[in-house]
């Protein structure tokens, strides 16, 4: 009977340590806005989304605007454009997911491009305590 709680012991740990994961909480700001870019790691894969906030005046001029974005670090880019939301901001869950790639650190810095009608921000992202 002992001889069976073993073997379900070992299995168990063996199941929660394959599926511990680490998260990576990368954060800056320009002028006219701020970004989060979470990023998810387990053992052999990593996901990344963002959250992206319009923190200038007038967000009427950029509400329902079309916004391009460009997430670059040392494992590659992401990009696309969605249109600014009624809050201000713009969000994506799993915005890219690779198996087997190189994994961002905490010393890795982020570049966000940010392009609305004819302006063009860049934010640098910095690892964050959660």
């Amino acid at each position: 009977m002992r001889r069976n709680y073993l073997i379900l012991y070992i299995i168990a740990l063996f199941t929660l340590s394959a599926c511990q994961s680490k998260t990576l909480i990368f954060n800056g700001e320009s002028e006219n806005w701020s970004a989060t870019v979470t990023v998810t790691q387990t053992e052999d894969k990593q996901e990344q989304g963002f959250m992206l906030r319009y923190k200038g005046e007038d967000i009427k001029s950029v509400e329902g605007s079309e916004i391009g974005y460009k997430i670059e670090d040392n494992t590659g880019s992401s990009s696309g454009a969605q249109p600014l939301k009624s809050n201000g901001a713009i969000e994506s869950e799993g915005t890219s997911a690779c198996s087997g790639c190189a994994f961002v650190t905490e010393d890795t810095e982020m570049k966000f491009t940010v392009e609305w009608g004819d302006h063009t921000e860049i934010i640098l992202l910095h690892a964050s305590d959660k």
